[in-house]
């Protein structure tokens, strides 16, 4: 799958690239989200310049960039209530990718005529 990952600290413009990277394995209470959008603020940036606290920090190779977004849900692992084609938005890792594994604690879930051109506006 395609993402906008780093592989060094350092500004955005200078670090950020589309990379090709294996799709996300889902475990015990985690879905797989399809990206359907993804914000940019400045959350995102201090975390490229390795400037969040922690324990939110990078790891390398091919960090995937983006903390907050919104998908449909592709998959479940077990113990999770929430069902596939559930419209979710997230604050977590990995957002910036077209797939992403989040624990389910994290989902928000969306109505599902909410417009899926602003889903990551929350």
């Amino acid at each position: 799958m395609k993402a906008i990952v780093f592989d060094a600290i350092g500004s955005p413009r200078d670090v950020l690239y589309l990379h090709d990277v294996p799709m996300p394995r889902i475990g015990d209470g985690e879905v797989l989200v399809r990206m359907v959008s993804a914000s940019v603020n400045p959350g995102d940036f201090l975390f490229i310049q390795n400037l969040y606290p922690e324990p939110k920090k990078p790891h390398f190779p091919h960090q995937i960039a983006g903390n907050h977004g919104a998908g449909i849900i592709d998959a479940v692992g077990a113990n999770v209530a929430l069902k596939p084609g559930t419209l979710v938005a997230f604050s977590h890792y990995n957002s910036w990718a077209e797939y992403a594994a989040v624990p389910a604690e994290w989902l928000i879930p969306l109505p599902a005529d909410y417009p899926l051109d602003a889903p990551d506006r929350w």
